[in-house]
């Protein structure tokens, strides 16, 4: 009987003493979303040093990071509503851990703003530096319905940007199932008619590609490049 006891207690230290080995520690993740409006680039973070890491993203999508930054990651979440992100690792020490995050995805973009024009060498677009210009947007979905211009007094770009007296804004509530929804800019000497400058931007296109990556909006003239600054709003 003795020896039944024992054993049972022995078991039952063994059982429990596993049992609190099993549950991995939880763990702050750390979240910025890189915008207001969606699809949107979340950044992640969880501090430790670990062995090794699992992402997964909406209980799916699982990603397994390499190297000293295991504890970072970055995920794009294409729908508004709530995104799920979870993380699981171990330490160095061998300690199980475990996080869960719900981000709050917004909505896609009901209005576009543009700001500036910004160029590495952007002197070299404008023919006389003392000039006035005309900046002209007309809106397309996919038939002319906006127009807008503004009028740019350059007197000796030194800088890369030249910005607007005042933003130019479009609203724009049906762009995202439209790919052929597009602004179409011309920059022209206010004093001629012919444009130095024309570009159709598809707005879906840069709002999926240019915005993510770069946070703006490429015009697409030169080697390196002159590109009408965006904001996208909710």
């Amino acid at each position: 009987m003795k020896t039944t006891q024992v054993l049972s207690l022995v078991i039952t230290f063994l059982w429990v003493s596993c049992s609190k080995e099993e549950i991995p520690k939880e763990v702050l993740i750390q979240y910025e979303l890189s915008d207001d409006v969606s699809p949107v680039k979340v950044s992640l973070r969880v501090e430790g040093d670990f062995h090794w890491a699992e992402w997964q993203f909406d209980r799916m999508h699982p990603y397994f990071p390499n190297g000293k930054e295991n504890g970072v990651s970055e995920y794009v979440f294409e729908d508004p509503g709530v995104g799920i992100v979870e993380f699981s690792g171990s330490y160095k020490n061998d300690e199980k851990c475990f996080g869960r995050l719900a981000v709050e995805i917004p909505g896609v973009a009901t209005k576009v703003e543009f700001t500036a024009l910004s160029a590495s060498r952007l002197a070299e677009y404008f023919p006389d530096l003392n000039g006035e210009y005309k900046v002209e947007f007309s809106l397309h979905d996919p038939y002319p319905s906006v127009f807008k211009s503004i009028v740019l007094n350059l007197k000796d770009i030194k800088g890369e940007k030249v910005q607007f007296n005042q933003p130019v804004q479009f609203h724009i509530p049906r762009f995202y199932d439209n790919t052929d929804h597009f602004i179409h800019l011309a920059i022209s000497k206010v004093s001629e008619p012919d444009a130095i400058i024309r570009k159709n931007i598809f707005l879906k296109q840069t709002y999926l590609n240019d915005r993510l990556l770069f946070g703006k909006t490429q015009i697409g003239y030169g080697e390196s490049g002159i590109f009408l600054e965006t904001d996208w709003k909710p």
